[in-house]
């Protein structure tokens, strides 16, 4: 491996027919750090009456005694987004945000709170976690004491309402997805806070949605698509984001500049100046001439540097596992690859239906 730095890995997984097993401790973690990969597992609580159970390392909303439910179907297990700040990471999973220690990637707590659920990308900036409820197209902002700071809910037409009581009304930590596939209009994953703008990738729409939360107001990014895109998770790294599309492809986008194609690749001088053009994209793809294979998923992403970019492949329903590979772009060429495996990482691995996995971030 050829990192300078540590990296972890997100995952999560879902098993057949709802199989009970014991315990609520499972892996979810894996770190690579120069030639070693090692596996974190973590506690995470399913239902009500877990939450109430584990009140002690749990800060947050807790659910009503009253309320407590049977689920006939409970989410998956895992973690999805990632994030940090000096002193620590955390990660989103089904119902709330799980706090670990920076340093030695040990357990602190769980936040929670009514509308952290299904949640994808996360960002952790000046003290607030934003996190999305996509079953609403919402965006949260969550104090890290659990208590819900705002959130803004943007509809088909791009108004933004901020602090909709209605959505309220629903405990989301314990509503399961209706159907397989995207939720939401928009479908929401990869996060950035920059100041009063946020950006959040829309999967259906393979764009960037900007929500300014000082004026309410949002707006689209656009990308010059050429191919079909299915935009999941990115990263900034200096003047470019990168970005995953779940079909293998990396999107490269220029931040600053707007030009069409011709304009990018042939260095042509128009005659006419005055079209609007969206952002240029640079494709990458990954397949049977770098990975031997084609991907049949791949979701998380981080920059090695301009040129190299970690990512997740594989880990779709039925799959026996998911890889961590890094790409040399330039050259074409897979510089390594870690294969997760199902027989080999899990007490009872026939009861599992899938294992995939998230986000990457460096630490």
């Amino acid at each position: 491996m050829i990192f300078n730095k540590k990296i972890i890995c997100s995952f999560d997984h879902g098993y057949f027919k709802n199989v009970k097993l014991p315990g609520n401790i499972r892996p979810s973690i894996l770190m690579f750090e120069k030639k070693r990969v090692k596996k974190y597992s973590y506690p995470f609580l399913r239902t009500p009456l877990d939450f109430i159970k584990n009140k002690k390392f749990v800060t947050g909303n807790l659910p009503k005694k009253t309320k407590v439910k049977k689920f006939k179907k409970l989410p998956r297990w895992g973690f999805t987004g990632l994030a940090k700040n000096s002193k620590y990471i955390f990660a989103g999973s089904w119902n709330g945000v799980t706090v670990i220690n920076r340093k030695d990637l040990s357990f602190e707590k769980i936040i929670t709170n009514k509308l952290t659920s299904d949640i994808h990308g996360i960002d952790v900036y000046k003290n607030k976690i934003y996190t999305t409820l996509s079953f609403r197209d919402t965006l949260v902002i969550s104090n890290l004491d659990g208590s819900l700071d705002s959130f803004y809910s943007i509809d088909e037409n791009l108004n933004v309402k901020k602090n909709d009581k209605q959505i309220l009304k629903n405990d989301w930590r314990f509503v399961t997805k209706q159907r397989r596939g995207p939720t939401g209009n928009y479908h929401f994953n990869f996060i950035k806070v920059f100041g009063d703008n946020v950006l959040l990738t829309a999967r259906n729409l393979s764009c960037v949605i900007k929500v300014n939360l000082k004026s309410k107001k949002a707006s689209l990014m656009t990308f010059g698509h050429l191919k079909c895109n299915l935009i999941h998770d990115g990263v900034r790294h200096k003047e470019l984001t990168y970005f995953t599309s779940v079909d293998g492809k990396i999107l490269i986008v220029d931040n600053n500049k707007k030009k069409s194609a011709q304009e990018k690749i042939l260095k042509k001088k128009f005659l006419f100046k005055n079209f609007k053009n969206s952002h240029f994209i640079r494709y990458f793809q990954i397949d049977k001439s770098n990975l031997r294979r084609k991907p049949t998923w791949c979701r998380g992403i981080d920059i090695i540097d301009k040129n190299k970019i970690i990512t997740t492949v594989d880990g779709v329903y039925g799959s026996k596992g998911f890889s961590v590979v890094c790409i040399d772009i330039k050259k074409n060429k897979k510089l390594f690859e870690y294969k997760f495996k199902i027989n080999k990482n899990f007490e009872h691995p026939k009861f599992i239906k899938y294992v995939s996995g998230f986000s990457l971030m460096k630490i």
